[in-house]
């Protein structure tokens, strides 16, 4: 590392950058013991993993099968949370590392997470993407961010209830 590099340099180093990325992983996967613990067959097919589609080049046929399948539509919010802790695989995250945010409807999911150190403000001011230093993007690829969807089998049957400000809950889809 030079003498010149600035504290927020020293935070975008790759090994910090990677620690923090491999902390989400572990605790994703619970330090591996999610793929240790499953078998494809009993607990799922391939075709219900999240790269499945991606690598058979079939999404965009899969998202307008979505998109036609009137119980998957749904403009209904039904969560929406920070989340203070989030454990697994004896490791935690916690809202002092990290800003996460869920988004929940019916059929759609959307997480992020960002670290708390991230240079916001000078990450604004660059004002692009390409105005962007070296280390400053790397700051950038820190964050963790996906949306998915669900598509229902033939057959399938799920309800979703959303409770109302009256504390009343109500059926969204069947």
């Amino acid at each position: 590392m030079s003498a010149t590099c600035s504290p927020v340099c020293e935070r975008a180093h790759p090994a910090v950058q990677m620690k923090w990325s491999a902390v989400q992983s572990h605790i994703v996967t619970g330090g591996g013991e999610l793929v240790a613990s499953t078998a494809e067959g009993r607990d799922f097919r391939q075709e219900e993993l999240p790269h499945y589609h991606l690598l058979k080049r079939s999404t965009r046929k899969q998202f307008e099968a979505w998109l036609q399948d009137p119980r998957c539509r749904s403009d209904t919010l039904c969560g929406c949370w920070s989340r203070p802790v989030f454990a697994g695989g004896w490791l935690h995250d916690s809202e002092s590392m990290t800003e996460a945010f869920n988004l929940q409807t019916p059929s759609m999911l959307i997480d992020m997470r960002f670290p708390v150190d991230r240079p916001t403000e000078q990450l604004r001011r660059a004002g692009s993407v390409e105005a962007c230093s070296d280390d400053e993007l790397m700051q950038l690829a820190q964050q963790h961010c996906f949306a998915g969807y669900s598509l229902p089998s033939e057959g399938d049957t799920w309800a979703i209830t959303a409770m109302s400000s009256e504390g009343e809950s109500r059926a969204l889809s069947s």
